[in-house]
């Protein structure tokens, strides 16, 4: 009934504009589901003083409206571009919800220009920039698609004596495997196996990987463990220093583990 939805916006819009903040950030999650267009801009001003809002849940209810709206359609997608600043504003918060959600809207808004995403990459890739591993997850994916192109770009390169956005990316890819936060440095261990690097070049990898098989979580070891079967199948004797570890995990309680650290073995043990 058009008579509802009325009273329903009016509502949420109400609630939206009021002093409570846990209430401005229900709204805007419930607004981003259902208005069209033509109503963003009516509320826009809203959501951009959501974004850069101190409250946390506020400003990340604000972005992923903008992530939700700019999915919806080319009009929201043209209004969404014109908040860079508060976007920009919302990933050096503290908070690393707002740093990841910020991150997302931002590659989104640029996501058609190569060049503006490049330049995206090189600015958040110093150190210090982002502090939230999930943010940083992203980037390292970003950095990635921006590798893969390079490449296409130029078949048959050698990434050592690549230069660029190439080099740049693999550096640091390289730099966050030291990084403390296991997801962190797992997807960088991901991101360099599936480059054509040599087996000189995957050694640092294959170490960090060597170090997660004896983690005490079933995540990380199946993961590690996955990313190193992979790694044998081009590169067996590269894996033999971590037999010890493949050889623990045959007597691991995951059956899954056990059957990958098996066949893992048998590679590394061909060669």
């Amino acid at each position: 009934d058009a008579n509802d939805i009325i009273i329903i916006t009016s509502s949420l819009m109400k609630d939206m504009t009021c002093e409570i903040d846990q209430y401005r950030a229900n709204a805007l999650r419930v607004l981003a589901r259902i208005i069209d267009p033509g109503m963003l801009s009516a509320i826009e001003r809203y959501v951009k003083q959501a974004i850069v809002d101190t409250y946390g849940p506020s400003s990340s209810a604000g972005l992923l409206a903008g992530i939700k709206l700019s999915q919806t359609s080319s009009e929201c997608a043209v209004m969404i571009r014109k908040w860079i600043t508060e976007t920009h504003q919302a990933i050096k918060s503290h908070d690393g919800m707002q740093q990841y959600l910020a991150l997302l809207l931002l590659y989104q808004m640029k996501s058609a220009d190569r060049l503006a995403v490049s330049k995206i990459v090189s600015q958040y890739q110093k150190k210090g920039s982002l502090r939230c591993p999930l943010a940083i997850v992203m980037l390292i994916r970003y950095t990635m698609t921006l590798i893969t192109e390079e490449i296409a770009i130029h078949p048959g390169i050698k990434l050592t004596d690549s230069f660029g956005a190439i080099q740049e990316g693999i550096n640091y890819l390289l730099i966050c495997l030291k990084h403390p936060s296991d997801m962190v440095a797992y997807e960088a261990t991901r991101a360099l196996s599936a480059l054509p690097l040599t087996a000189e070049e995957l050694k640092p990898v294959v170490y960090v990987l060597d170090r997660f098989l004896s983690s005490s979580k079933p995540c990380v070891r199946f993961a590690a463990l996955k990313t190193l079967s992979s790694i044998t199948e081009s590169f067996p004797a590269l894996t033999v220093r971590c037999n010890d570890n493949l050889e623990s995990l045959t007597e691991d309680e995951n059956f899954t583990i056990v059957s990958m650290a098996l066949t893992t073995l048998l590679r590394s043990s061909m060669e």
